[in-house]
């Protein structure tokens, strides 16, 4: 049941039923300490306090996380070592196999392969119509311009990473323009009692530490110019680490003990009041609703998240921690087949009485290099046997074979196993083709569903934005209907109907090209497909034109056409005509041959 006044999917953001710490969402009682709301009336030691309490309350989560993650960076960059008795030591150098890398860096381009298609709706109106087509195309051009597609990509990384992807939508005052970047999930402070519902975050306050020059936070925060000052020694280029906190309302920065600002949500157009004067003089005020798309102000950060249980605002696992057990005996494997080699290259047994210990040493050495070994004078009967070569077993097959399983089945987890070299014992080419749809099958039922719902909260905070920034009109040219070039425009007082946007659907599932190629190519041959949508298939960029010229040279083949059709600077030499040489009889022509009885 919602809470009072709460409706719909709002209710979800509640602390109502919220599942907390575990253990905790059995017991009756206060689960969490209560904190003061954010109103923008505080003085600046009630904001510094509650910060304080806000730090606090993520701390412990914080650290133990950040563990974790620590844990995930050593291993995806390779930073294992394996001592005498097989135990796990970080190192510098990256590990010689590291399927964990190739894994992510495998799945990555795939799950990231197809950009995300913006789709912008309203009411069935002839200007809701219009208005939804520039809506729409606008955001297909600014998920060019931002780069969208690496954004998603850096993203989905750091999820696999630290448990937690999010990204930061906001307005640059430098470029005039919509922004978005992909943050590091260490940077935040959450609510450890918040989770991610469908994408959204639930948390009441989240807070940002940022890093910039003592210099630009004077330009930024002029009241607090002479504080900063203070704090640095007059060196302006002294870089400082402040806070920046968010609740769905209010905005406010800290740095140490000093307040920088408070404002409200900068996002979202406000309420505003208007003075209505009546025939005979009299003022009525009149309150106008802020023109917004999101239906309430709200916390500018999109989250992706796939493996959560619903007890905190980061997940519970995901693909490296899955897999650092398996790492870890692929490493244990390697290192057991290299000393097996070693061991098989030879070593020596020398004998006592012919070298000392030092002697000895470079006996040894002299093998392993394929030198010469040299044996002191006095050596007499002893010489055959002064030293011995002396091999070891090699290892049974199934150590090999255990390894080659291990990486098999850390390639499965990831769902790769088909698209990474090496990954399918199938060496056939339809075997492989089958392999690498069904992968990527996989990736499209999984996660690219989680990039759409992410890209999709993107869009829609881009819209938002829109509406409260574009004050002036913003241009763009996009590629329209069989790639034609077009220009439109876009402004914040165009936008008066209300708009639905989403992802179109399916959009973000990976498609393999090859597969795609060979689909189109066979629909051809069955003649289900025509020229301009074969070429369209095979990505050819002007699919039409190269349709018009595959039929021209049809009919030119065919002799329908001449050749200047296709070669208009073609010269084509006159035809040679025979000459009758003076006083010769005319001769009548001959008759065809009767057919042959």
């Amino acid at each position: 049941m919602s809470a009072p006044g709460v409706v719909g999917y709002e209710a979800l953001g509640q602390d109502v039923n919220k599942v907390k710490e575990s253990g905790r969402e059995t017991q009756e009682g206060i689960v969490s300490e209560k904190l003061p709301e954010l109103s923008l009336d505080m003085k600046d030691e009630e904001l510094l306090d509650l910060a304080k309490k806000w730090q606090k309350s993520w701390a412990p989560y914080g650290a133990t996380l950040k563990k974790r993650q620590d844990d995930n960076e050593e291993y995806w960059m390779g930073k294992q070592k394996l001592n005498e008795t097989f135990e796990m030591k970080k190192d510098d150098r990256p590990k010689p196999d590291n399927l964990i890398f190739e894994a992510t860096e495998t799945l990555l381009p795939v799950a990231t392969q197809a950009e995300p298609e913006p789709l912008a709706e309203s009411d069935n109106t002839d200007d809701g119509t219009a208005l939804a087509d520039r809506v729409t195309k606008m955001l297909g051009y600014l998920s060019k311009k931002l780069d969208m597609k690496l954004t998603l990509k850096s993203v989905l990384r750091n999820w696999n990473l630290y448990f937690l992807g999010v990204a930061k939508v906001g307005w640059s005052e430098v470029n005039k323009e919509i922004a978005v970047k992909s943050l590091r999930p260490q940077t935040l402070i959450l609510d450890p009692d918040a989770t991610i519902v469908n994408g959204n975050y639930t948390g009441s306050f989240i807070g940002e530490i940022r890093k910039d020059t003592a210099s630009n936070l004077v330009l930024r925060f002029p009241s607090k110019k002479k504080a900063i000052k203070e704090m640095v020694g007059e060196k302006m280029g002294t870089e400082l680490n402040y806070t920046e906190w968010w609740t769905d309302d209010f905005l406010f920065w800290t740095y140490k003990d000093l307040v920088l600002d408070k404002v409200k949500n900068p996002h979202w157009n406000y309420e505003t009041e208007n003075i209505q004067t009546d025939e005979f003089g009299n003022q009525t005020p009149q309150k106008i609703p802020g023109n917004n798309h999101l239906p309430k102000a709200s916390k500018p950060y999109v989250f992706l998240s796939v493996f959560n249980l619903g007890q905190h605002p980061f997940d519970d696992t995901n693909l490296v921690h899955q897999n650092i057990g398996l790492q870890n005996m692929i490493s244990k494997r390697l290192r057991q087949i290299d000393i097996n080699a070693d061991n098989c290259n030879g070593g020596a047994v020398v004998n006592g009485e012919c070298f000392t210990k030092e002697q000895a040493a470079l006996v040894g050495k002299a093998k392993r290099e394929g030198n010469t070994v040299w044996v002191p004078p006095g050596a007499g009967d002893n010489l055959a046997n002064a030293y011995r070569q002396d091999i070891g077993p090699p290892l049974p097959p199934f150590i090999y074979q255990s390894l080659m399983d291990y990486r098999a089945e850390l390639k499965n987890n990831f769902g790769i196993s088909g698209l990474a070299s090496g990954g399918t014992r199938d060496r056939t080419a339809k075997g492989q083709m089958v392999r690498r749809q069904h992968d990527i099958d996989r990736i499209g039922g999984g996660i690219s569903e989680y990039l759409e719902q992410f890209a999709e909260q993107v869009f829609n905070w881009m819209v938002q934005l829109m509406y409260v920034y574009y004050d002036e009109q913003h241009a763009a040219s996009v590629i329209g209907a069989e790639r034609a070039q077009q220009y439109i425009t876009l402004k914040s007082s165009d936008m008066t109907h209300a708009l639905t946007v989403q992802v179109r659907e399916g959009s973000t599932i990976p498609k393999d090209p090859m597969i795609m190629r060979t689909e189109a190519l066979e629909l051809w041959r069955m003649g289900a497909l025509g020229p301009i949508e074969l070429f369209t298939k095979l990505e050819f960029p002007n699919p039409r034109e190269t349709a018009k010229q595959m039929f021209i040279w049809n009919m030119v083949k065919s002799g329908m056409m001449p050749p200047q059709m296709m070669f208009p600077d073609l010269q084509v030499p006159p035809q040679p005509q025979q000459t009758q040489q003076p006083g010769a009889a005319q001769q009548p022509p001959q008759a065809a041959p009767a057919p042959v009885q």
